[in-house]
């Protein structure tokens, strides 16, 4: 699995020896001993978002702060089930939300499993938009769009 996704990611081998392929996103969780880092393909075409947990303790609602934001996709855990771990995980897409945490302007909410390191895939799509009802200032057209226009 781990030979097939180094293929298949050029984040993991395109910038492979020099700075630009590496950003750290928190070195500094002592207490949790956790660390994360992105690894990023030439033109950051590709870009995935590392975290490590080295103890045995299971954090199901760990706030991470990140740099850029958009939706991370899990693509590999090391306490899968497939690899005979606890299956603890995220199945689904995680939005990044606004908002200064650890200095930075994104903010991510993760299950990390225990002693294991999970990799998730950054996409810029943003998480999807609730509908709400229109304003006073907006009028609600017949159109094959779903947009509102703005009243003129």
């Amino acid at each position: 699995d781990l030979n097939a996704m180094y293929r298949a990611e050029p984040a993991l081998y395109e910038v492979d020896f020099h700075w630009e392929g590496f950003e750290w996103v928190d070195l500094h969780d002592i207490d949790n001993s956790i660390i994360s880092f992105y690894r990023m393909s030439e033109g950051r075409n590709s870009i995935l978002l590392w975290v490590c947990n080295f103890t045995p303790v299971l954090h199901a609602n760990y706030h991470l702060g990140v740099q850029l934001g958009g939706t991370y996709q899990e693509i590999f855990n090391s306490d899968s089930a497939r690899y005979a771990g606890s299956g603890a995980g995220n199945p689904g897409p995680i939005y990044s939300q606004p908002g200064n945490y650890q200095g930075k302007p994104h903010v991510i909410t993760l299950v990390i499993p225990p002693l294991a390191v999970v990799a998730f895939r950054l996409t810029n799509g943003a998480a999807p938009q609730q509908p709400t009802a229109p304003t006073a200032d907006q009028t609600i057209e017949a159109a094959p769009s779903t947009e509102i226009p703005a009243k003129k």
